[in-house]
């Protein structure tokens, strides 16, 4: 299999991750205005959690996997026939979710996922990065909760597992990235890092189970990332918007945190989050990889830059519709024309890079 766009786990997955946040979205609208519900047994709005969350995000972090995997382990990295496969396994997933098929195809995605991201840290014995998959399994079983009726559980399950992945990786990335950028030392204070992650776990936890207390813990998580994002120096990156989206994105995160712990309407809390920093980042992910991977430079060009604003916008209006139902209906319609127009233009702008060979 020589095809260029099987070459690299980026390619295929970044692709579809944006083609499906386009047409799912526009499905979602289309159900909302139109008051219809698709033939899935999943309820509209559950459909539309799961293939959010469990669709467009998993797409993202496959992508975001099969590229990193390599660069960890030092293995060669997935590519022609199995990719085409797997690929295949995530189009079929979408297919059988829609048209109420066995949810078996559907959790057959993550299940893979795991067992090949698992085989290769676990060959190359580097067991740092096992802390990647754990996530994974969590994110099984809220998918396997949803299809078995638990919609609630699962979806709040699912992202708990994506916020605590966002948290860990961005932890080391965004640190990492910025230090290479202004060529000087980015610490954080000794032991925040595990303590910040210690409290999201927890707050999570209690949150997911509605259990008293996770109130006060998601605050505490808020400060304590809110800190580590300060000692990035985020706002020395401003020249740069590659490298700035990735602060930006993870600041989406501490707000999404600190609405949930002060009890503000649960969809401008999960929105931050999801609309907010899942969104942000895997665009902040996906730009940066794809110019990487294909021989551009790691530099924001003015579409790369749209993109960013678009996200963001995306993510504000929807935040806002939530705050103020006085303007909730007006809010909706802008998230839906920011978010299609930000996929859109990652489409238009990187479709191209993703489908021909690195430039030289």
């Amino acid at each position: 299999m020589r095809s260029v766009l099987f070459n690299g786990g980026f390619r295929p997955f970044f692709l579809l991750a944006a083609l499906w946040a386009v047409l799912s979205l526009t499905i979602w609208i289309a159900l909302l205005e139109g008051g219809g519900a698709p033939p899935s047994y999943f309820a509209p709005l559950d459909w539309h959690i799961h293939e959010m969350l469990f669709g467009l995000v998993m797409a993202a972090i496959a992508g975001f996997l099969f590229t990193a995997i390599p660069n960890w382990t030092g293995r060669p990295p997935l590519s022609a026939w199995p990719l085409l496969l797997l690929a295949l396994l995530w189009l079929a997933g979408r297919v059988a979710v829609f048209f109420a098929l066995t949810p078996a195809i559907d959790l057959a995605f993550t299940a893979a996922l795991i067992l090949i991201a698992g085989w290769q840290i676990a060959a190359a014995g580097n067991w740092r990065h096992v802390t990647v998959v754990i996530p994974l399994g969590v994110l099984f079983a809220a998918n396997l909760l949803m299809h078995l009726g638990q919609s609630d559980l699962g979806w709040r399950l699912g992202l708990a597992a994506i916020t605590f992945l966002v948290a860990l990786i961005g932890g080391r990335i965004i640190p990492n990235f910025t230090r290479n950028w202004l060529k000087e030392e980015v610490e954080s204070v000794k032991g925040l890092p595990v303590a910040a992650l210690i409290a999201l776990v927890l707050a999570m936890a209690l949150w997911v189970a509605k259990l008293p207390g996770a109130g006060p813990l998601l605050l505490v998580a808020a400060i304590l990332h809110g800190l580590l994002l300060a000692n990035w120096r985020g706002l020395r990156c401003v020249a740069e918007p590659l490298l700035l989206i990735l602060h930006i994105g993870y600041g989406w995160l501490v707000a999404g945190l600190a609405l949930l712990g002060l009890g503000a309407p649960l969809g401008a809390a999960v929105h931050a989050l999801t609309a907010g920093c899942f969104t942000v980042m895997i665009l902040a992910v996906m730009t940066r990889a794809t110019r990487g991977h294909t021989g551009r430079t790691l530099s924001a060009d003015r579409p790369t830059t749209g993109i960013y604003v678009l996200a963001n916008l995306a993510a504000l209006t929807r935040v806002a519709a939530a705050l103020f139902p006085a303007v909730a209906a007006a809010g909706y319609r802008l998230t839906a024309l920011f978010w299609i127009a930000a996929w859109g233009l990652f489409l238009v702008s990187y479709g191209p890079y993703l489908l021909t060979k690195p430039a030289k």
